[in-house]
């Protein structure tokens, strides 16, 4: 190999190797502390819970220790509140709530939900309940019969 050729090579890399490098730094951005909630009710009214999370973004993950404060909730309709919530003490990200079975949901009627924590901006929803699900119809049926014979 001739020495052009060997200056060519030794030079494009220097300008290789000097382009990856740069004073550009990059941080990522502090996004605020959102509080959500998800609404769990089965159609035929066996399951309603909600559950509550405050999400955030941090550089370590070994910070993630946050909790829940003074969060309180309210579900109301067009006649007043139907159910309020206040926390005495903080609870644990990502809470479960089960809602009370004295609360019924009735088809075509507009609820409403507010619930706030204390870093965290006030959410609120509106919802109309849907219809029920048709009746189911049974298509097909097998029967077997299993014998359970203790010893």
């Amino acid at each position: 190999m001739s020495l052009p050729w060997k200056i060519f090579i030794f030079l494009f890399s220097v300008v290789l190797f000097c382009q990856c490098e740069s004073d550009d730094r990059y941080y990522r951005l502090r996004m605020p502390k959102k509080l959500s909630a998800l609404g769990i009710i089965d159609a035929d009214d066996t399951t309603e819970y909600i559950v509550f999370e405050k999400s955030f973004q941090v550089e370590y993950p070994e910070d993630i220790t946050d909790s829940l404060r003074d969060l309180s909730f309210t579900i109301s309709n067009s006649s007043g509140v139907l159910y309020s919530f206040q926390a005495d003490q903080p609870l644990e990200n990502q809470f479960l709530f089960q809602i009370p079975e004295s609360i019924t949901f009735i088809t075509g009627e507009k609820y409403f939900f507010q619930a706030k924590e204390r870093d965290c901006p006030e959410i609120s929803s509106e919802i109309t309940v849907p219809e029920p699900p048709l009746g189911l119809n049974l298509l097909s049926i097998e029967k077997e019969i299993v014998m359970n014979y203790m010893l």
